[in-house]
């Protein structure tokens, strides 16, 4: 007895399928270089942030001790006790 083929019952991928599925992880790929890409250029965005942050920070943090000093300097001539009575004027 000889044993015969049929090609439409047996189970498989089809050739269209195959294609659509190499097709569509084209597609995901491109999209993750190009996301990799953005995001690199998101991240030297968030470095140059930060390094304009620290500056400005910085400078912040300069002034406010100028006027600390400041504000020093004009008490030095003030007491203790004038400073509670300034206080309790208020």
């Amino acid at each position: 007895m000889k044993k015969t083929m049929n090609f439409s019952s047996e189970k498989g991928i089809t050739l269209s399928a195959l294609i659509i599925t190499i097709i569509i992880m084209m597609i995901l790929a491109g999209v993750t270089i190009s996301a990799s890409y953005k995001q690199t250029n998101v991240i030297n965005a968030a470095n140059e942030a930060m390094q304009i942050f620290n500056k400005k920070s910085s400078k912040t943090t300069s002034e406010v001790n100028d006027v600390i000093d400041h504000v020093d300097s004009n008490r030095r001539g003030v007491t203790s006790s004038e400073e509670v009575g300034f206080e309790q004027a208020k």
